[in-house]
């Protein structure tokens, strides 16, 4: 090392050592525009270094920085120049530093309006409140969707993919809860299609399917509010009723059955359309507690009361025609 190289680590360490502790950033530029040295407000700007130029630095245009910089040394007095570090915009004041020792040229030093530096702080402090309130909103997004979701496989879980009732399962659930807080009788209705195999013999299954999906409407529209069928497995129905009597729940059945029997018309594209001029269904009752207090016992007095309505009315089918 020289000695006008030493000279001028020592000026800067005097320089480094004044400016540190000013509340506003300052740095100072060799007449290359290089930054020789910077305070610590000045470190914290984005990508700044020692060493570096100040054009590579701050957005502004090379060209007008370079202009305002060679104003500033040579003259007295301050000149403004507008840089910008990352986003942040600031003011600074250029001004000429005659040469120290060790050095033939003048530099400049650069020193921001302290309203500046609060400045860039604000703003880089709602930045980053802004990209955190996008990524709550994002991970409240995501925590939407994996409730729908989840929401919705529940929903597929306890439904019967093809009327929409409710499935065994979920009926069984219905079922017990119904039995372990019962305002009144509980009431259950167990309904099997009769004759319902010829339809898909001679159709297929998917007009098998589409008269199971027009039976469970019909339910639907039958009972009361509230009051939801589910389908058991193949042409097998069941309904709870609560808070009904053994007259009430015959009522309802009556009323089942009439719906049921209503003519009705499958649609065919290029095929003549079929005709159903009636369906004919077995039903059986239970009532809790007078048949039981558990599903099972229900389901079991209630299926035997429907084999029996079904032998009453053996031959009875589905008719069809068309």
């Amino acid at each position: 090392m020289t000695g006008s190289d030493a000279a001028l680590d020592v000026a800067l360490t005097v320089i480094g050592q004044a400016v540190e502790r000013a509340p506003r950033a300052m740095m100072l530029l060799d007449d290359q525009w290089n930054v020789l040295l910077a305070n610590r407000h000045a470190r914290g700007l984005p990508g700044l270094e020692i060493g570096m130029q100040l054009a590579s630095l701050a957005r502004e245009d090379a060209e007008t920085l370079q202009k305002g910089l060679k104003q500033a040394i040579s003259t007295s007095r301050g000149i403004p120049l507008r840089l910008t570090f990352a986003e942040d915009p600031m003011t600074f004041q250029a001004w000429r530093i005659d040469p120290l020792p060790g050095t033939d040229t003048a530099l400049v030093m650069l020193q921001s309006d302290p309203s500046n530096l609060f400045a860039a702080r604000l703003t880089s402090l709602e930045r980053k409140q802004d990209s955190t309130r996008r990524r709550l909103n994002q991970t409240e997004e995501e925590r939407d969707r994996l409730r729908h979701t989840a929401r919705r496989l529940s929903s597929l879980a306890m439904t019967d993919p093809l009327t929409g009732l409710m499935n065994a399962r979920s009926f069984r659930q219905k079922g017990q809860l119904l039995l372990d807080n019962p305002q009144g009788t509980v009431g259950l209705i167990y309904i099997d299609l009769n004759g319902f195999k010829p339809i898909n013999d001679q159709y297929g299954h998917s007009v098998g399917d589409e008269v199971l999906s027009r039976v469970a409407r019909r339910l639907r529209e039958t009972l009361p509010k509230g009051v939801g069928a589910a389908r058991l497995g193949g042409d097998e129905f069941g309904i709870w009723r609560p808070d009904t009597d053994q007259r009430a729940l015959l009522a309802c059945v009556n009323e089942l059955r009439a719906a049921l029997a209503r003519p009705m018309t499958l649609e065919r594209s290029g095929a003549a359309d079929i005709v159903l001029p009636r369906i004919d269904a077995a039903f059986g009752r239970a009532t809790a507690p007078r048949d039981g207090n558990d599903v099972d016992m229900l389901l079991k007095k209630a299926d035997a009361r429907m084999y029996a309505d079904k032998s009453r009315h053996r031959g009875a089918c589905l008719r069809l025609s068309g």
